[in-house]
C-alpha cells in the first residue's frame, strides 16, 4: 500500500515551503505595522495602506489642493483609473482630519488632531 501522498515527496515540500514563507511574511508584516504604528491613529482615517502612504506624505496644519492629493495617491500607491482616483480623494477629504479652506483646498489636521480648531 503505497503511502499517502499529502505527507511525502514534492506536494508535501511545496505546501511545508509555503507555510514557511506565509509565517516570514507575517512577521514581515508586523514588523512594518510596527514601525508606522500597527495601531496607530493614521490608520483610524486611512481605508488601507494607500491612504496611510497619502497621510503620511502630509504634515499637520498642510493647506493641500485636491490635485496635490490625487498626485500622492498615484505616486505613493497603485491607484491609477481615473474615477478610483476622484473616489479615494473625496472618501479621503471627508474624514475628520481634513476642514475645507476654499475651492478644492482642504486643511490637514495631522493624524492625531494636532493644528485642530484653528
Amino acid at each position: 500500500m503505497s503511502s499517502n501522498p499529502n505527507q511525502h515527496g514534492p506536494a508535501a515540500d511545496a505546501v511545508a515551503a509555503l507555510r514557511e514563507e506565509v509565517a516570514r511574511l507575517r512577521d514581515r508584516v508586523d514588523a512594518l505595522e510596527d514601525q508606522i504604528g500597527g495601531s496607530s491613529t493614521l490608520l483610524r482615517h486611512a481605508k488601507d495602506y494607500r491612504d496611510a502612504r497619502v497621510l503620511a506624505a502630509l504634515d499637520a496644519g498642510d493647506e493641500v489642493h485636491l490635485d496635490r492629493i490625487r498626485t500622492l495617491y498615484q505616486e505613493r500607491s497603485d491607484v491609477r483609473d481615473a474615477d478610483t482616483l476622484r473616489n479615494r480623494v473625496r472618501d479621503l477629504v471627508q474624514t475628520e482630519v481634513f476642514t475645507p479652506t476654499g475651492r478644492q483646498r482642504w486643511r490637514y489636521h495631522g493624524t492625531g488632531g494636532e493644528d485642530c480648531g484653528e
